[in-house]
């Protein structure tokens, strides 16, 4: 079988309705899938599918697609002449229909995606040959995917996607250098909407910046909660020893300083146990916002591309209207971007405020451990006092040093902790829109030469 190689630079996209009926496309989507446009446009995008695909892969962009969310997975095409050809392909609602926006892979995990596809397949077959329905086949496989996703990993299907967007377009900007244009014959409309779409991919890629340090946080917060949480744990039951202890030795000032001692530790471990799904959904929120944040980086690039295809020509013909659909993608992206952005902001906040109830029970169980530790000193007349008092305080000197780590990444959270607002990007995607709805081909002045 003939593999068709997707370059580097070529960046292509489709468009259909809701039942998957192709609408449009550009004409690197004809040149790759071996088609004539006429062909494509009104045949349901299953068209280019390959029968080596597992059906639970399409299950799983269905799910997802008719839920409202964009989906972003590997793809194994087939052209008109019987080759095939890859791709990582993006799949986002859009009005009445979907946009589809596909690139060459880049990222590391297509290798191993490619193999637990092909398991996947056969895995399938053999569901099927034991008589089950073609949906029952694709759940099956969706359940498969699930399950080889686990293996590697990730919690669910859902964030190794979201890691495979971002990996892919960090990745293809990596090999391809920042986003730019060169057209100089490109005037008016046509040089706007080129010259906003490369700004608005700077102020993307500085956000993508910001969320690769928000996934470095959660990885160094994580360990950090635990190991204090561990501590205070165990200062808790070095707690209940002092206050037995207490109790033994008949001093009843001991008793109650005990007692009151404990109850700050206590406070702190119920803090410490709330951060740590707060930290899960700092890693979660963190990569959806990712996700979202490469799939507007993506679909700025696919903007400049087409609009590119149109100023040289080169574009199908009245195709150029395609370009406003794609800037109202990118719109979409930037406010389901900013919600995801401002939930994680939220969510650092509440880390950090964790953080500071656990160290204030702490500095109040440090001065009660040390108002009782001078009064069980003093009281040493072998009622296992002097055994509570050494390993209460190592252990409490030894939490102490951990919280001083938590600490300094709750600062880091607080100081990270800055939302966007939307209306930060409008001024660019104001500009775009107004550009792309006068942008026709028939603006453009001739190239020189």
């Amino acid at each position: 079988m003939i593999e068709h190689r997707v370059e580097l630079d070529e960046l292509f996209f489709s468009t259909t309705d809701r039942r998957g009926i192709i609408r449009s496309g550009n004409s690197v989507f004809v040149r790759i899938s071996r088609y004539g446009l006429q062909e494509l446009v009104g045949a349901p995008h299953n068209i280019i599918r390959h029968p080596d695909m597992p059906a639970g892969a399409f299950e799983l962009m269905w799910e997802r697609l008719l839920a409202g969310l964009p989906m972003g997975a590997y793809v194994q095409n087939m052209a008109a002449d019987g080759g095939t050809y890859w791709v990582f392909a993006t799949v986002t609602p859009l009005g009445d229909g979907f946009l589809s926006v596909r690139s060459a892979p880049c990222a590391a995990a297509f290798s191993v995606v490619r193999e637990v596809y092909r398991v996947a397949r056969t895995e399938e077959d053999r569901f099927a040959a034991e008589g089950h329905h073609r949906a029952d086949v694709a759940r099956h496989g969706m359940d498969f995917l699930a399950g080889a996703v686990a293996s590697l990993g990730f919690d669910s299907y859902e964030s190794f996607m979201f890691d495979t967007m971002m990996n892919e377009v960090s990745a293809r900007r990596e090999l391809l250098g920042p986003l730019s244009w060169t057209r100089p014959w490109a005037t008016g409309p046509a040089a706007d909407l080129l010259t906003t779409t490369v700004e608005l991919d700077g102020v993307l890629g500085h956000l993508g910046e910001r969320m690769h340090q928000y996934h470095s946080l959660a990885a160094r917060l994580a360990p950090a909660s635990a190991g204090v949480l561990s501590s205070a744990t165990t200062l808790v039951q070095a707690a209940d020893h002092a206050v037995e202890a207490s109790d033994e030795s008949g001093k009843k000032v001991l008793s109650n300083t005990a007692r009151v001692m404990r109850a700050p530790m206590t406070e702190a471990v119920a803090s410490l146990h709330e951060l740590a799904p707060r930290l899960d959904e700092v890693l979660h929120t963190a990569r959806e916002a990712g996700f979202l944040i490469a799939l507007a980086q993506l679909h700025a690039e696919m903007i400049v591309r087409f609009a590119i295809e149109v100023i040289d020509g080169l574009a199908p013909t009245g195709s150029s209207l395609e370009v406003d659909q794609l800037c109202d993608a990118l719109h979409d992206d930037v406010r389901a971007m900013v919600s995801a952005v401002n939930a994680l902001t939220g969510t650092l906040r509440e880390v950090a405020e964790n953080v500071d109830a656990a160290a204030a029970s702490y500095d109040t169980f440090g001065r009660f451990l040390a108002e009782w530790s001078r009064l069980a000193i003093r009281n040493l007349d072998g009622s296992g006092l002097g055994a509570a008092v050494g390993p209460i305080d190592r252990e409490f000197a030894n939490g102490r040093e951990q919280l001083r780590t938590l600490r300094e990444l709750a600062s880091e959270c607080r100081d990270a902790a800055s939302p966007i607002e939307v209306t930060a990007f409008d001024r660019h995607l104001d500009r775009m829109q107004t550009a792309a709805a006068a942008f026709t081909p028939g603006t453009l002045p001739p190239p020189v030469g």
